[in-house]
């Protein structure tokens, strides 16, 4: 092997050298995804988008119906759903590749890679009455906070059994919230942890805990 080929190059004591997997990507230049919602499924999954109802647009021909779009990572249209449904608060992907979105009227819809829907359910008659202010995702269920800062979880999509976690006794709406899933907590469920003007909160299904940290508000966090 003539490892002074230009195509190898060296880290340490060993050689490496890269491919292109794809000759050219298929994306399309109406994905803007600057003016989108973006949800990427792990593992070079597909990756969905939809038009960012809180952004503003300039004004063009294009129509402004959101649209859900499902691309493969390597650009390839999968699935074209116009959305007719509530506004989308946040989507994300299930660890059946399932898009899940919820909704502000305290709906969840999945759909699967292709665009089929496969399950709609709601989060109780709180989040019915209240809506959904905010929510996260991961891959085996979902936390979302609703209209009157109570926090709402699903932990299995399959069967999906919305329950209504302690109250966090929020004043206002959190700056950020994160979630731990329940296979890396120490209470073997789902952790939220929620960021608010004079601490940090941490909510399980024992109950709320205000976290002894000096730093903050924190306007973003990631676990």
């Amino acid at each position: 092997m003539d490892f002074g080929a230009s195509s190898w190059n060296r880290l340490q004591d060993r050689y490496y050298r890269k491919f292109d997997v794809y000759e050219s990507l298929s994306w399309s230049p109406a994905v803007n995804v600057g003016q989108c919602k973006v949800a990427g499924a792990p593992h070079a999954g597909p990756i969905a988008t939809i038009r960012d109802t809180g952004k503003i647009l300039r004004v063009s021909s294009e129509p402004l119906e959101a649209v859900l779009k499902i691309h493969s990572c390597s650009g390839n249209l999968l699935a074209e759903i116009s959305w007719q449904d509530d506004r989308l608060v946040e989507m994300g992907w299930s660890d059946a590749q399932n898009l899940v979105c919820i909704l502000s009227n305290g709906q969840v819809v999945v759909f699967s890679t292709l665009g089929e829907e496969l399950q709609r359910f709601t989060l109780g008659e709180e989040a019915k009455e209240f809506g959904i202010d905010s929510a996260l995702i991961w891959g085996g269920g979902l936390v979302a906070l609703t209209g009157n800062l109570q926090l709402v979880a699903v932990t299995n999509f399959s069967t999906p059994k919305p329950r209504k976690l302690p109250d966090p006794e929020l004043g206002v709406s959190p700056y950020c919230m994160a979630i731990l899933e329940p296979s890396y907590s120490h209470s073997r469920d789902v952790e939220v942890l929620l960021s608010t003007p004079s601490s940090l909160i941490a909510v399980d299904i024992m109950g709320r805990q205000e976290l002894d940290i000096a730093q903050g508000p924190f306007t973003r966090m990631t676990v």
